[in-house]
């Protein structure tokens, strides 16, 4: 990208892609949930893939990310728009840990079922 597009991020809110890339490698799961400087950010890390960014070396992940981001940001700079980040999956399975009787019922359960 050209320095003096480069020099325009700020004014759109969009953070240096170096920070952008820092920001993405430490999304977490889901990556909805997460409190994103921009959704261009959140739209460049999705595209170079979440598992990438969280376990790649950067020598790998780094120069996805910024392809991805570049291209991110040459889209608000010719005045098109990105799509908002998409709200968290609401039927995300949320566990709760047994305690006592119950884990161990369970855990009966669990035995009984694998005939183990």
């Amino acid at each position: 990208m050209h320095k003096c597009c480069e020099e325009s991020l700020p004014a759109l809110g969009l953070p240096a892609a170096r920070e952008a890339y820092l920001e993405a490698c430490n999304a977490g799961s889901p990556p909805e949930l997460k409190h994103w400087s921009h959704p261009a950010v959140y739209w460049a890390a999705r595209d170079s893939g979440w598992q990438k960014l969280a376990t790649a070396a950067e020598a790998q992940s780094w120069p996805i990310f910024n392809r991805h981001y570049q291209a991110r940001c040459a889209t608000l700079l010719s005045g098109d728009e990105i799509p908002p980040i998409p709200e968290p999956p609401k039927n995300r399975l949320t566990s709760k840990a047994l305690e006592g009787d119950a884990a161990l019922a369970q855990i009966q359960r669990i035995r009984a079922d694998n005939d183990l």
